[in-house]
């Protein structure tokens, strides 16, 4: 071990070299002041995470289980109906089984063995939190979107570590395969969501309307089945 002496106390009547003496005795760092560009931004995630369900972020622990040490999944937050309660409106369900379910769900996303990684747990929890479900079924297909989106990231990374020998024996062509897939069903996800939200319904909206000498022009919102809304005014 290398040991570094104290320097010198100075004494009253002692002189300090010039430089030294020059030299401030701290430097107190000057915090970062953001760009206008940044303090723009800033001010626009402000008002996102404002528009934000919030919710609590999940931890695991390591119980004691019947076969050995098992993870126990539970929110991060100090009083625990508080936040369950939390994750259930941010969630869009009422039932606790239902949450509860969803959470052990996503919680397997992150599973490897006995042991579930936090990061990854809480990122599952985060996409389906993120797509803003509205009820148990829009809760149900976040929960599924996000699982198929991490599949697909992962098999994206396989395909981008496969080495070229891997052809040979159709590995990467495999893994390919089933990137595609996922990202297909992740896009019939989403426009299953979109109907979902929609109610099935279906509008057309005319904005421009040329109308031939001797004819009548009906300007309103085009429902299902040829319905005509007119426009009040």
């Amino acid at each position: 071990m290398t040991v570094v002496p104290m320097p010198k106390r100075a004494r009253a009547n002692d002189k300090l070299p010039a430089a030294e003496a020059a030299e401030p005795a701290a430097t107190i760092a000057k915090p970062y002041e953001p760009t206008p560009r940044e303090t723009k931004m800033l001010s626009s995630l402000a008002r996102r995470k404002e528009a934000t369900r919030q919710a609590p972020y999940l931890k695991s622990e390591s119980v004691a289980g019947e076969s050995g040490p098992v993870a126990r999944i539970e929110a991060d937050h100090p009083d625990l109906n508080t936040a369950y309660d939390l994750m259930m409106e941010a969630f869009g369900v009422a039932e606790y089984p239902l949450l509860a379910g969803l959470l052990k769900d996503l919680g397997g996303l992150a599973q490897s063995g006995k042991t579930i990684d936090t990061d990854v747990m809480n990122y599952a929890v985060t996409i389906a939190r993120g797509i803003d479900p509205q009820d148990a079924t829009e809760a149900l297909i976040a929960a599924q979107m996000a699982a198929i989106h991490m599949s697909t990231m992962r098999f994206a990374n396989l395909v981008a570590a496969s080495p070229a020998s891997s052809l040979a024996g159709g590995q990467l062509e495999a893994f390919e395969r089933s990137m595609n897939r996922l990202a297909r069903t992740f896009a019939a996800q989403v426009e299953a969501l979109k109907r979902y939200r929609s109610k099935g319904e279906q509008r057309v909206i005319v904005k421009h309307v040329t109308v031939k000498e001797g004819g009548q022009a009906i300007v309103g919102n085009v429902g299902r089945g040829g319905v005509v809304q007119e426009n009040d005014g």
